[in-house]
């Protein structure tokens, strides 16, 4: 019966990694979210170790101001990819230092970071639309608010930190052209 205890968690924790890594790949034609692009930026450049950036506390422009102080932290970014990680920066950071696990090399930052607009966009918005729903709209942050306020989307269990992830997301990133969105992610909602 222990050994059933232990192992039944293992595998859900075996589970999430694998479809996460799947998910990734399925889904790259979808612009990235903030954590995915803070761990390229970090990965990339001579820019601070992840625990010091991840406890500090700014606003999207002094987070632009400091990565454009690190050499070339930013070089590879488009201008919306700057948008989304600084976005997700000022919403998400800081990380108070108490949760942080003191053997930091042992983090998998990917799944310990706040979820992203990424995640979140498949995490909720797939549950009742197809990915379409969200991927075409083309709304300004407000509009964004305003849909999310609305009473389908107020029954949803997000954060307000995670709503306002989602929203930052997607007016930063919305819409992808149609073109690049693949035929089997079209079509009616999964659960009406």
């Amino acid at each position: 019966m222990k050994k059933l205890k232990i192992l039944v968690p293992l595998a859900i924790v075996v589970a999430f990694f694998v479809s996460l890594a799947m998910a990734q790949e399925q889904f790259e034609f979808m612009p990235k979210g903030g954590s995915m692009l803070l761990l390229e930026v970090l990965d990339s450049s001579s820019t601070d170790d992840i625990v010091s950036v991840v406890t500090a506390k700014r606003t999207q422009e002094e987070w632009e101001a400091y990565f454009t102080d690190q050499e070339s932290a930013l070089k590879d970014l488009t201008e919306k990819e700057v948008k989304t990680l600084v976005a997700y920066l000022a919403i998400n950071m800081p990380i108070p230092e108490e949760e942080i696990p003191k053997e930091t090399e042992k983090i998998d930052w990917v799944t310990f970071l706040p979820s992203d607009g990424w995640l979140l966009t498949l995490e909720t918005c797939m549950n009742c639309h197809g990915l379409d729903a969200a991927l075409i709209e083309e709304r300004e942050l407000v509009g964004w608010g305003t849909l999310f306020g609305g009473h389908d989307h107020v029954i949803l269990p997000l954060t307000k930190q995670q709503w306002a992830t989602l929203e930052y997301y997607l007016a930063i990133n919305m819409p992808i052209p149609e073109e690049d969105i693949p035929e089997e992610m079209w079509g009616a909602p999964p659960s009406y």
